[in-house]
C-alpha cells in the first residue's frame, strides 16, 4: 500500500492538495486509459472539510461549479472537460440497493471519478476503492491521508508527493 500523508495548516491547504491530486489523476490515469471509472472513498467527521476538498478536486479538474454537500439529494454529478466527477454522500442512505439506480442513471463505467462519502455505513457496499482518503483531527490539527494499493495509484501518489 502506498500512502500520502500531509498536515493541513489551514483550509486552503486542502484545496491545494485536492487540486494537485486531481491533476495527478488526470496526468497518470485519464491520459493513458479511457472508458474507466475510478472509485474514491472519502472519510471524515461531519464538518471536517470533505466538501471543501471536493471543491478543490472539481476546480482542479477545470470545473467551475457551485459545489455543495449532496447530503439531501444523495449525489451530484459534475462534467469536467473529458470526464465526470460523481459525488455521493451515503450518510442518509439506508438501502444500498439504490446505488444500482445511480449506476444506471449516471453510467458510472465511462470516464468518471466517483467519490463516496460514508461508504463504511454499508455492509454490502460493492464499489472497491482505488483510493481511500481520510481527513481527521489529531490534537486540534487537521491531517489528510490518501492511500492506494494499485500500481497506477502508486504512480499518482508519487506524482502528488512531488507536486506538494
Amino acid at each position: 500500500m502506498y500512502i500520502f500523508k500531509k498536515f493541513l495548516y489551514n483550509k486552503f491547504d486542502s484545496l491545494y492538495i485536492a487540486n494537485n491530486f486531481i491533476l495527478s489523476i488526470i496526468n497518470c490515469y485519464f491520459n493513458i486509459f479511457s472508458n474507466i471509472c475510478l472509485n474514491i472513498h472519502l472519510y471524515g467527521d461531519l464538518g471536517i472539510g470533505k466538501t471543501f476538498f471536493m471543491k478543490g478536486l472539481i476546480k482542479g479538474a477545470g470545473g467551475n461549479f457551485l459545489v455543495k454537500s449532496p447530503t439531501y439529494n444523495i449525489y451530484d454529478v459534475y462534467f469536467c472537460e473529458k470526464f465526470y466527477i460523481c459525488h455521493f454522500d451515503l450518510y442518509r442512505l439506508n438501502d444500498f440497493n439504490n446505488l444500482n439506480f445511480f449506476e444506471n442513471e449516471i453510467n458510472l463505467n465511462y470516464n468518471s471519478i466517483c467519490i463516496f462519502e460514508w461508504p463504511i455505513e454499508s455492509v454490502n457496499f460493492v464499489y472497491t476503492p482505488d483510493f481511500i482518503i481520510n481527513i481527521f483531527y489529531v490534537l486540534n490539527k487537521r491531517y489528510i491521508i490518501i492511500k492506494s494499493s494499485s500500481l497506477i495509484g502508486r504512480k499518482i501518489l508519487f506524482l502528488l508527493k512531488k507536486l506538494c
